[in-house]
């Protein structure tokens, strides 16, 4: 069974060279590797053909002829691969140097019924405080009860998957591809739908170390990881994955939610925080949905009460050389 060793990229040339470099001397038979260009503004075939000592690898590139962005770019990754395994690699990740070997040991003697390996990194460490000790199977059945951690789910290049089993699962992907959680999705499809097992492995083929505050999302990206969980068909089993993805990545609270609503105005992140926190506690929801009443009401009738006083202002000044277009800041 080959590998396909997928890299989506943008306008990160040089690391992707270092990368690449770092790949060359675990490179064998039936290992490939695939890179697709973002739409760099230095293609990344230009800055390649520098690289002579990198002609000898088993090289793909491909480029986008707009930017599709990265979630869509990571699913153009998958899709392109032409190994019955892939490898979805950030071209900034810290590769361990049996990363290869350990994958295709560990796929070598797979069940035919597997469709994902997710391999340990150090965000186990950091967020259990104990790495794996033994391999666990997880299906439709005891996945909600069984993944150890979200987090390490969520890191892509901890994933090894198994490509014609979820390709007719890429439309629940690109469906969600705004949440952030890449083909996570295609997986929750699989293992329900199909019936399909995930390996947690003990072994490792990266590093990972969490920033210091343990965590490198945003706030208003985390909120949109729980968007995926629609794609399980059973609500206590979303409620309970829902629980597993708070303990890294938590709904937020109304200090940020009143800044969302007054400041930034931005009401899709609004209900997309309200849907993360029903599954994690149906009365905190309740509670946040009352403050956004309020303060919606109240945004509102401030708002139109200020585009009134500016509006009255501007017909002040309307003859003199300030009116609109000729401000420095129109």
């Amino acid at each position: 069974m080959g590998l396909t060793i997928a890299i989506p990229t943008y306008d990160r040339n040089q690391k992707l060279v270092s990368l690449l470099h770092r790949l060359r001397p675990q490179i064998v038979a039936n290992v490939s590797i695939v890179v697709i260009d973002n739409f760099s503004p230095t293609p990344v075939s230009i800055t390649l053909a520098e690289q002579p000592e990198l002609a000898e690898l088993p090289l793909f590139v491909y480029r986008n002829e707009a930017n599709i962005g990265i979630s869509a770019n990571i699913i153009r990754s998958f899709e392109l691969s032409q190994g019955t395994w892939v490898w979805l690699l950030g071209d900034d990740d810290d590769i361990l140097p049996d990363a290869v070997s350990n994958i295709l040991a560990s796929i070598s003697n797979i069940e035919t019924n597997v469709c994902a390996i997710n391999f340990s990194t150090g965000l186990l460490d950091y967020t259990l405080k104990a790495p794996r000790t033994q391999d666990v199977r997880l299906d439709g059945r005891n996945f909600s009860q069984s993944l150890d951690c979200f987090a390490n789910f969520l890191f892509i290049a901890a994933n090894v998957l198994r490509r014609d089993y979820l390709l007719p699962y890429m439309a629940s992907t690109l469906g969600y591809l705004g949440s952030g959680t890449h083909i996570i999705p295609s997986l929750y499809r699989a293992i329900y739908d199909a019936n399909l097992t995930i390996i947690l492995s003990s072994l490792r083929i990266c590093n990972y170390s969490p920033k210091k505050g343990g965590n490198d999302w945003s706030k208003e990206f985390e909120v949109l990881f729980y968007d995926g969980l629609d794609c399980i068909p059973d609500y206590s089993d979303r409620r309970a994955i829902a629980r597993k993805i708070a303990r890294w990545h938590s709904p937020v609270g109304p200090r940020r939610m009143s800044r969302w609503i007054f400041i930034s105005q931005d009401y899709g992140l609004v209900f997309a925080n309200l849907k993360a926190t029903s599954y994690v506690s149906i009365p905190r929801c309740v509670l946040l949905m009352l403050l956004v009443i309020v303060e919606s009401t109240v945004n509102t009738l401030t708002g139109e009460l200020f585009r009134n006083m500016v509006k009255h202002r501007s017909d002040r000044y309307i003859y003199t050389p300030f009116v609109r277009g000729k401000r420095p800041r129109d």
